[in-house]
């Protein structure tokens, strides 16, 4: 975020190295489950095109980063897919919360307040 190495690597352009993160992380991920029962793969890859399906692909995948932001924060989920994975994932969630959180809160409150010095560029 703060050095922006991924998105000088695409010529300025953050959209980009989003998309390049976005098939990073979706294939070292598919190449993490192929190891596992086919269930579970099927099962993750699920939750995963079902996010960008929701979300897009920058909100999926780290966008903030990239200074591309959503309207909102999503903060909650209106119907959980199965209640134990939804307690795993929370969990999981909750920890990488820890890390993420405060950056996430910086980045948001850091274009509210261009914004509101009149200022709606990308941060």
């Amino acid at each position: 975020y703060r050095n922006k190495t991924i998105t000088r690597i695409f010529g300025g352009n953050s959209r980009y190295g989003c998309y390049f993160l976005a098939v990073m992380i979706f294939s070292f991920g598919i190449l993490q489950d192929s190891n596992s029962l086919i269930a579970l793969f099927i099962i993750g890859q699920t939750f995963v095109v079902t996010s960008t399906w929701a979300l897009g692909v920058t909100g999926t995948f780290l966008g903030d980063y990239f200074s591309i932001l959503m309207d909102h924060c999503v903060e909650g989920y209106e119907r959980p897919a199965g209640l134990l994975i939804t307690i795993y994932v929370y969990i999981v969630y909750v920890i990488a919360l820890c890390f993420e959180g405060p950056f996430t809160d910086m980045i948001y409150t850091k274009r509210a307040e261009e914004w509101a010095n009149g200022s709606k560029k990308e941060i």
